[in-house]
C-alpha cells in the first residue's frame, strides 16, 4: 500500500528578510460637512505616517482664486472659513508624502445661503 508522506522535513528552513516602501497612496475620501453660510468642514482619509503634511486648495467655482491651507500630518479635518454664501467650492486635499511625493483628491462643497442683508 502507497502512504503519503511529507517531504518538508527534508528541507532546512530559509529565512528572508524584506522590507516595504511606506504606502503612499491619495486620500481616498473626502467629506465636506457642517456647511454653514461662510465655512464648511473638511475631513479626509486615511492619514498614513508616511505623510509629512497635508494641503487644502479652495477657490469658488468658477473662479481662479484659490486658497491654501497647510496641516501637519497627524490632521485629518479641518475648517475652512470667510467663504461666500450660497456659492459653490472646489476643494482638493493633497497628501505630502515624506518621499516628496504628493497624491491629491477633490471634492465640491456649497456653502449655505446667508441671511437677508449678507
Amino acid at each position: 500500500a502507497l502512504i503519503p508522506e511529507s517531504n518538508v522535513h527534508y528541507f532546512p528552513p530559509q529565512t528572508t528578510r524584506v522590507t516595504t516602501l511606506a504606502e503612499e497612496i491619495s486620500p481616498v475620501q473626502v467629506l465636506i460637512s457642517e456647511s454653514g453660510p461662510h465655512s464648511f468642514h473638511v475631513s479626509w482619509a486615511p492619514v498614513l505616517a508616511s505623510v509629512a503634511s497635508f494641503q487644502v486648495l479652495y477657490g469658488p467655482l468658477p473662479g481662479n482664486s484659490v486658497r491654501l491651507l497647510e496641516l501637519d500630518g497627524r490632521h485629518n479635518s479641518t475648517v475652512v472659513e470667510h467663504l461666500a454664501p450660497n456659492t459653490t467650492y472646489l476643494v482638493t486635499v493633497t497628501a505630502i508624502y515624506k518621499s516628496g511625493k504628493e497624491k491629491s483628491l477633490s471634492a465640491k462643497a456649497c456653502t449655505q445661503e446667508g441671511e437677508r442683508g449678507e
